[in-house]
């Protein structure tokens, strides 16, 4: 088996313990659609899961040549926990009732004080990794340290009888992805939910705690509907170097990941727990998550390079108001998400008592700002040495094509001169993008449509406007300049919405010059090589040159 299988494998596992009965069967159905090796390596992982969980990973080593029953490894295992009953320290486990980001929850009661209580647990000993104890140590440690109503509280900690645990408050009201299952939501009960959530999460952050996974299963209810933040599994502190989760390392739940997360989960602040609730929220709102399934590298794209659909525009019954706030956690570049829980709490406070939103009190000087800001986190969408060829097109091309005209050279000198122009064209956008088209980024093939079309209208042009007879006056061919002037101020109007909004402010200045090459046709090549250098420095200058892999 591939590395490449066994990541994939590694990620839909991920995803799968998350799913149970039917929803598990439709997963696994759709990933056999996808990559039937993917799937069989899924299915052994989901085995060895059910194994480890009901089959004795608590539990002392069968003896040697001692065989396992296969049929315990089946995904619809009924075993019961063999667990449940026993005693460590004075807590007598009476019930699983789930899994966190480590370790296993069991409702159990404290036989010092008779009270119902939820313990944590892990094994410890030589067959579990250490970096799995040293997760399920920070976590108790992360969780030690909240002390908000909107968290769920650690009562004690220790070790007993091979494992490490400690115990919380037991829970009756079940989670929110229990909650969404039963149906759509009062609209000001969700936003009061994620108010509360907002400020227990600025909390976390305050104490220096990043959540990573905020999810619908994350999130608890006490018997009387408060919502509780739990599971602090991957918790990343902001005080010391995150030593277990290496460079590009994805943690978390992918569906609810922020771009810069998917990226590498150890340099991810708290915008991505902000990411987090924007996701939560919009399942709760759009009835449905950001994103569907698809496969693992499409979906990356997908969530790096595309917005997804307003939870108004899924479903219009949802209030604009609360649609454009969880908009804004979803936003793609960090700098374009609320800056803290804290606003993100104060607009559902606004919008509660039904004051205009923070969203709503911006002026148009910053809006103008936001929309010029150069986002830096998209994919570059030109090489090198492609903006380099575009510079010196625009720099010897249109000069000569002056030179030939104001010399009143032959029509066959100008037919040359464009022959030579469309060969290099063809070749630098084989060399520098259609080659390797097939392993381009969305954005990039978009932006390469763009300018084959623009490449397209040029030659078209040349067509239309060039002189088809030897004894042609040449000079007709500049009635080509105002129109191909119009067609490239549309092309960077196209690339703004790509990635920058700088582009907004190139492609403008190409509409007032087809005016004036239309009054000043003699010289027009001199005034679009002019345009043409400048913004091609400028593109190079600003955007942050990648070449195509």
């Amino acid at each position: 088996m591939d590395r490449e299988t066994y990541e994939l494998a590694s990620l839909r596992f991920t995803q799968a313990v998350e799913l149970s009965g039917d929803e598990l069967q439709q997963f696994l159905t759709r990933v056999q659609a996808e990559d039937q090796s993917v799937a069989n390596q899924l299915e052994r992982m989901l085995e060895a899961d059910v194994a480890a969980n009901q089959s004795g990973f608590f539990e002392p080593l069968p003896p040697l040549g001692e065989t396992v029953d296969d049929n315990s490894l089946a995904f619809k295992n009924t075993r019961q926990d063999v667990f449940v009953g026993t005693q460590i320290d004075e807590y007598l486990l009476e019930e699983n009732i789930g899994q966190g980001g480590m370790g296993v929850v069991y409702r159990a009661k404290d036989l010092h004080s008779q009270r119902e209580i939820a313990i944590k647990l892990i094994r410890v000993g030589a067959f579990v990794p250490g970096e799995v104890v040293r997760r399920f140590r920070r976590e108790r440690i992360a969780a030690a340290k909240m002390k908000h109503q909107n968290i769920v509280p650690i009562h004690a900690s220790g070790q007993g009888e091979g494992f490490e645990y400690y115990t919380m408050a037991l829970l009756e009201g079940g989670t929110l992805k229990d909650l969404l299952a039963t149906g759509r939501q009062n609209q000001r009960l969700l936003a009061q939910y994620f108010l509360k959530l907002a400020r227990a999460v600025e909390y976390a952050h305050q104490q220096g705690i990043i959540h990573r996974d905020i999810k619908p299963a994350n999130i608890l209810f006490t018997a009387d509907r408060e919502p509780m933040l739990t599971d602090f599994g991957i918790a990343k502190s902001l005080a010391s170097e995150e030593v277990d989760t290496g460079t590009g390392q994805v943690m978390g739940t992918m569906v609810y990941m922020a771009p810069e997360q998917l990226e590498n989960a150890r340099d991810v602040g708290p915008a991505a727990d902000i990411y987090g609730l924007g996701a939560t929220f919009y399942e709760c709102l759009a009835g449905q998550a950001v994103f569907e399934f698809q496969l693992l590298s499409k979906f990356c794209d997908t969530v790096k390079n595309q917005l997804p659909q307003a939870p108004v525009v899924v479903d219009n019954r949802v209030d604009t108001a609360l649609s454009d706030i969880c908009m804004k956690c979803l936003a793609k570049d960090v700098q374009d998400r609320y800056l803290s829980a804290t606003d993100l709490a104060y607009d559902l406070e606004c919008y509660l008592k039904g004051d205009p939103l923070s969203l709503d009190q911006k002026s148009y000087w910053n809006t103008l700002s936001k929309v010029l800001s150069f986002r830096k986190t998209h994919t570059v969408l030109l090489s090198g040495v492609a903006t380099a060829w575009v510079l010196l097109t625009s720099m010897f091309l249109h000069p000569l094509i002056f030179l030939v005209v104001w010399s009143e050279q032959s029509v066959a000198a100008l037919w040359a001169t464009l022959v030579l122009w469309l060969a290099s064209a063809l070749v630098m956008s084989f060399r520098c993008h259609w080659r390797q088209y097939w392993q381009l980024t969305s954005m990039e093939r978009q932006s390469g449509w763009i300018l084959a079309g623009v490449n397209l209208a040029i030659v078209f042009l040349f067509l239309i406007h060039g002189p088809c007879r030897l004894d042609a006056p040449i000079t007709d061919f500049l009635g080509i300049y105002p129109p191909l002037s119009l067609i490239v101020g549309v092309a960077m109007f196209a690339h703004a919405g790509l990635h920058s909004g700088r582009w907004l402010l190139l492609g403008g200045m190409f509409f007032p010059l087809a005016l004036l090459m239309n009054w000043a046709p003699a010289v027009s090549p001199l005034i679009f090589c002019a345009a043409g250098s400048a913004a091609s420095l400028v593109v190079h200058h600003e955007v942050r040159i990648t070449t195509a892999k």
